[in-house]
């Protein structure tokens, strides 16, 4: 069975490498090449994870990445425009939740929509 190596194992093996060189024939700070040294590890150790683990920490990160992306947009698609609003009244442009549906967004509101 051929065997299929990551990414992230490849990214991970090349900043261990590069710290490993660094260190040797640079004079690079100490605290510098541990974050290389670090990154190089994390790196490695999530590449090197089993299908089901990579796959549910893939699709963890995709939801933070989704509920930050909604609520920047909902903050953005919130703020008042004077070429947009009436005097005395509050116009908010239409947004997409992320299941698709369209909504207004609500400046005081800073949860997750539970459906």
């Amino acid at each position: 069975m051929k065997q299929v190596f990551r990414k992230e194992r490849n990214i991970g093996l090349a900043l261990i490498a590069a710290n490993l060189i660094l260190g040797r024939f640079t004079a690079m700070p100490e605290f510098a090449l541990g974050i290389l040294l670090g990154l190089g590890l994390a790196f490695l150790l999530i590449g090197s994870l089993p299908a089901k683990a990579y796959n549910g920490l893939k699709s963890w990160k995709n939801s933070i990445r989704r509920r930050l992306m909604y609520q920047l947009r909902s903050k953005i698609g919130s703020q008042k425009h004077a070429s947009d609003t009436e005097v005395g009244q509050e116009s908010y442009p239409l947004t997409r939740s992320p299941h698709g549906s369209i909504m207004r967004p609500n400046p005081q509101w800073l949860g997750w929509p539970r459906d």
